[in-house]
């Protein structure tokens, strides 16, 4: 599908709350404000923006200049099912869990909110369907700032959707409106990074707004037992707090990313040689701090 169709479909979505990109028909929600979006975030599942992303969320909140959307890759039919939803079909559940992303997405004042629909299986299969999508949507939208998974995350369809992203941006000839590629943390903390690689996504007082967010995905808190909300505030805080030893604080809550701009921009290194270099980076800081225990 050429372009400017894709845009002519998008536009048309607002109205009608479907758009028909590759074949995959997609929902697409606009719960308060235009389509001319800032910030983006690409999560592989409901619920995983407002845990990674709520830095891109607060920043655009109630802002005249910045826009946040969301693009959610799978449908969550494949999430464990634990307390009162143990019981619930397939089904119930994809729908159950999309009524919540879009619950968190009106109380978070979203400019557009983007259901891919798959399930898990196409993502990790590195579907060409996504891939044309997510290239045809960021063409689209020119985010100046991108929020999603990170490579180290021990979730694999968390991986495949970083993957799916950076693939559909090395397709776009010119990102020159893109200005930062952050790779966030969800399973598993990324605090272990090397300060040359870590980047600080820090908020202060803003622990009621986030919390109301996570609040809306009860299937996956409250109704699980899973308590992602809690989880998630909490290794913040941790975070913000174990940053440095010998001053205060400098924010209330903070998680980290790194900006894979340099992989993007690097033609002759893959995202892999990148990771390598980073981890090689860990071991020599760990090495030199043994040198103390000797």
């Amino acid at each position: 599908m050429l372009l400017n169709k894709v845009i002519l479909a998008i536009m048309k979505s607002i109205k009608n709350k479907n758009v028909t990109l590759q074949g995959e028909t997609l929902s697409y929600d606009l719960p308060q404000r235009g389509e001319n979006i800032s910030h983006l975030a690409i999560g592989a599942h409901p619920d995983d923006v407002e845990i990674f992303a709520y830095n891109a969320i607060e920043a655009c909140y109630q802002s005249k200049e910045k826009n946040f959307a969301a693009i959610i890759c799978t449908n969550g039919s494949g999430a464990p099912k634990y307390g009162e939803y143990k019981n619930k079909s397939k089904d119930e559940i994809i729908q159950i869990r999309k009524m919540e992303q879009q619950k968190a997405a009106q109380l978070g004042q979203y400019s557009g909110l983007i259901h891919f629909n798959h399930e898990s299986e196409v993502v990790k299969n590195k579907s060409d369907i996504l891939l044309n999508d997510l290239k045809l949507l960021l063409d689209y939208f020119k985010p100046n700032y991108i929020f999603t998974h990170n490579p180290f995350d021990a979730h694999a369809t968390h991986r495949y959707t970083l993957l799916a992203c950076l693939k559909a941006l090395k397709a776009i000839d010119h990102q020159a409106w893109l200005k930062g590629f952050f790779a966030c943390e969800v399973w598993g903390s990324l605090d272990w990074l090397p300060s040359q690689f870590k980047y600080v996504l820090g908020e202060n007082n803003s622990e009621e707004l986030q919390k109301q967010l996570l609040n809306c995905f009860y299937s996956q808190n409250v109704g699980s037992q899973k308590r992602y909300d809690l989880g998630t505030v909490g290794r913040k805080q941790g975070n913000a707090t174990f940053f440095e030893s010998d001053q205060g604080n400098r924010y209330t809550h903070q998680s980290y990313a790194i900006d894979l701009l340099p992989v993007l921009n690097d033609s002759q290194h893959s995202l892999v040689e990148y990771c390598q270099q980073i981890v090689l980076a860990f071991q020599a800081s760990v090495d030199k701090n043994l040198i103390d225990l000797q």
